[in-house]
């Protein structure tokens, strides 16, 4: 008589479990986190020698922004496709359901850690905690232009500056921007599970377009 434990529909269910945990969204979110914070390394880098781009105008401010999302978004993004493609497979084979929001979620998931910190600094702010500005400037160093639009009374470096600078409504709505992270990982898994490389996609457009200029 066999052992109902090691039937095939007991394994069978058993991975499939084992593969739903480790791609619960907790799990995936905090992952995707790490990899917000991994990038925001970057942004903090390209902040600390590129922010005169910052005082030399409209052009300088654009050049500044673009090139910290450049260096932001490529990392999230390809972390959420990665997940997209390995899911279609998991749904593929039966171990999981199809949930295209599933991206979007994780991305929330990725930002919920950040709803902390809008804590902190709000605390900060009533004077209950030190001054936190140094925290506020690491997290918002991927939107750091977008940031002073948003709370215009902080300066272009804001080195000197005190959290206390900030009025209530500026940290709430600058917080806004951190649903950029949902946006992009909402995007990238559903390409990433219906298998569109965009990469792929702008380097066969550009070899092509190459081959037909040399035909001519």
């Amino acid at each position: 008589m066999s052992d109902p434990k090691s039937s095939p529909n007991t394994q069978s269910a058993s991975v499939d479990q084992q593969i739903r945990a480790d791609n619960s969204i907790p799990k995936l979110g905090l992952k995707m986190f790490g990899s917000t914070l991994y990038a925001t390394g970057f942004c903090v880098v390209v902040l600390i020698f590129m922010s005169f781009l910052i005082n030399e105008g409209t052009w300088g401010a654009v050049l500044y922004q673009f090139t910290n999302l450049a260096l932001y978004t490529p990392i999230i993004y390809m972390a959420a496709w990665r997940i997209g493609a390995r899911e279609q497979n998991y749904v593929h084979f039966g171990h999981m359901e199809e949930d295209l929001w599933r991206g979007t979620k994780i991305g929330l998931m990725a930002i919920a850690p950040y709803a902390v910190c809008l804590i902190l600094m709000v605390l900060s702010r009533a004077g209950i905690l030190p001054n936190l500005f140094w925290l506020v400037r690491f997290i918002y160093a991927p939107y750091v232009v977008l940031f002073n639009l948003l709370v215009p009374n902080v300066t272009a470096g804001g080195l000197g500056v005190s959290v206390e600078d900030i009025s209530y409504a500026g940290i709430f709505v600058a917080s806004l921007l951190q649903l950029y992270v949902p946006l992009v990982t909402g995007l990238a898994y559903r390409l990433g599970y219906k298998g569109v490389s965009l990469y792929q996609k702008l380097v066969y457009q550009n070899v092509k377009s190459g081959r037909k200029e040399k035909k001519a």
